[in-house]
């Protein structure tokens, strides 16, 4: 019962995050950037994905992706911090499911307005 408790907390706070991340990054990134964020996104999940065919553990992954999150936040590198910030974020998302779908949507409509743009 508490974990379950403990997984719909992190699901609201990953719902809340991304909408967060996103409408930060929209208002005060230039379009080139926002492009940037995208493919970095994308690269970052495309990264997980191909880990997890190698390595199944999830938990690995997701300490890799929190790897790029601190060299980005070490280089004041804002664009791939963002990146690194969303694809942990939809990661986290999938993995527990239905609960914390609207992140992966929030991320996935992101990304899809912007690969369009670039």
């Amino acid at each position: 019962m508490l974990k379950e408790l403990a997984q719909k907390y992190e699901a609201r706070r990953l719902n809340r995050d991304a909408v967060t991340v996103i409408e930060t990054d929209t208002h005060t990134r230039e379009d080139e950037q926002l492009v940037a964020i995208a493919a970095q996104t994308d690269a970052n999940l495309k990264l997980a994905r191909d880990a997890l065919t190698i390595d199944t553990r999830e938990n690995k992954t997701l300490e890799r992706l929190k790897e790029i999150h601190r060299q980005a936040r070490r280089h004041h590198d804002q664009i791939a911090l963002s990146a690194a910030t969303l694809a942990i974020i939809h990661f986290r998302a999938r993995q527990l499911g239905d609960t914390a779908q609207p992140a992966q949507d929030v991320i996935n409509r992101f990304l899809e307005q912007w690969r369009r743009a670039g």
